[in-house]
């Protein structure tokens, strides 16, 4: 657990550097997590974290496994359709 998180620090600061900017958002790989992974997303001192959960609803209960809208499913016009329910 303590080499999960010296390694999501060490490359959140690398990102950091070289864009120069702060990151504070993580993409789980492959959208895979558990408890563990999210402890240590956490402890690297990000704010939230993506999943590949698929969904529009976000919650503060839910920031470190956001759920995305999946655009390669959609047509153009009925993502647009989605987004524009979203903004009602």
């Amino acid at each position: 657990m303590v080499g999960m998180n010296s390694i999501l620090v060490k490359s959140k600061k690398k990102f950091e550097e070289r864009f120069g900017i702060k990151i504070k958002t993580f993409a789980y790989p492959y959208g895979a997590f558990n408890n563990d992974n999210i402890e240590s997303v956490k402890k690297a001192g990000y704010s939230a974290a993506v999943s590949v959960i698929s969904g529009e609803i976000q919650t503060k209960d839910n920031l470190f496994y956001l759920s995305r809208i999946r655009p390669g499913l959609f047509t153009p016009a009925s993502m647009i359709h989605v987004i524009e329910q979203i903004n009602k």
